[in-house]
């Protein structure tokens, strides 16, 4: 009988030998140099990272090539094995030490993965991220976040190409069946029309918007959610005395004021006024009641855009609905008979010079 037990009990360990697992000590082998708590540290460390950083870090973490969800489940995997590895310490194929190095470069590879991408090379609208792109810009927009908008203004001008390229026409959208990444494009275009990110776009980066009027004009890509962002993106501009309409129409500001940079790409090309002649239709609310210092610098934009058309021979009355709204301006000339102070100081007069 005793023969028996001593054969069966030999027998389990030998195939525990087999598999060369040592039982867990109280203390720790001498060569752990990456165990559990090692794990938290670093997780803490990058929870912290990712805390206090900026929104467009965690935008680009949110669209990247690996989607989040399968990323934090190798991050669970990675602590499991490592909880596991410091209970049983694993001798199985090879020893201790060297789980633990793979283990470590395994957290090592996702930090580096986590770091590329939202610091080397942040991802753009591309196939495999065209549906999470469209979500978390659409949470952005809708939750109304000025200071995350503002965050994702300079990532939007690298995915311009791609949106444009995704996108489609008025006559494709009528006529063609649309896959999901050219709905997504669509949608995005829609969602960059809303006021605040316009405002965004004036306020942070304006070449947002030079590269997305280029872009659709090339590519023959212009849509009606393009038309709306046009008549958002210069309401914005006219209202905002700092944006780049203001800086390039004061003779001080040096050769912004000499070479116009942004008023020129946009309004120097007819064609594209043309096409989407919102660009020269700012909202009524504005129109109704602006000021001498805002109607010099949409005149200057007016003017602009009439140069390219000279020589240019369109059946349109585009140009004279434009003088003749504003030509309107001057109405408020009559006020000046009941003004007894100086003339530079009149608003309605300042109006008045600047229309003639």
């Amino acid at each position: 009988m005793n023969d028996s037990l001593n054969i069966s009990f030999g027998s389990t360990l030998d195939s525990l030998n087999f598999f060369k697992i040592s039982t867990y000590c109280n203390t720790l082998p001498e060569n752990t140099f990456f165990n559990f708590t090692t794990f938290v540290t670093a997780m803490a460390v990058l929870i912290l990272a990712w805390t206090n950083s900026d929104y467009k870090y965690k935008f680009r973490f949110q669209i990247s090539f690996i989607p989040p969800s399968i990323l934090l489940g190798m991050v669970f995997l990675l602590g499991l094995a490592t909880v596991v590895n410091d209970y049983v310490h694993f001798n199985f194929i090879w020893p201790y030490s060297t789980w633990q190095l793979v283990l470590s470069i395994i957290l090592l590879l996702l930090i580096f993965y986590w770091a590329f991408s939202c610091f080397v090379r942040p991802p753009k609208f591309r196939w495999y991220n065209h549906s999470r792109f469209r979500k978390v810009f659409q949470d952005v927009v809708f939750r109304r976040n000025y200071q995350e908008i503002i965050s994702l203004v300079s990532d939007f001008r690298r995915s311009i190409q791609s949106i444009i390229r995704f996108s489609k026409n008025e006559y494709e959208i009528s006529e063609t069946k649309l896959s999901e990444k050219e709905k997504d494009a669509l949608r995005i275009i829609d969602l960059m029309g809303n006021d605040f990110f316009a405002k965004a776009v004036v306020d942070v980066d304006v070449r947002v918007a030079v590269d997305l009027f280029k872009e659709a004009k090339e590519k023959n890509k212009i849509n009606h959610e393009m038309h709306v962002f046009a008549g958002n993106f210069i309401t914005q501009a006219l209202m905002n005395e700092n944006s780049f309409l203001y800086t390039e129409i004061k003779y001080t500001n040096g050769s912004f004021s000499y070479y116009k940079p942004v008023i020129k790409a946009i309004y120097s090309d007819y064609d594209l006024v043309h096409d989407i002649p919102e660009l020269l239709q700012p909202h009524y609310s504005l129109t109704n009641q602006w000021n001498s210092l805002q109607i010099k610098a949409y005149s200057s934009i007016l003017l602009e855009c009439l140069k390219s058309f000279l020589g240019k021979w369109y059946d349109d009355f585009f140009f004279m609905r434009k003088f003749e709204e504003m030509s309107t301006l001057t109405e408020k000339v009559r006020k000046l008979n009941d003004y007894s102070g100086e003339l530079r100081n009149c608003e309605e007069w300042c109006i008045y010079k600047e229309v003639i």
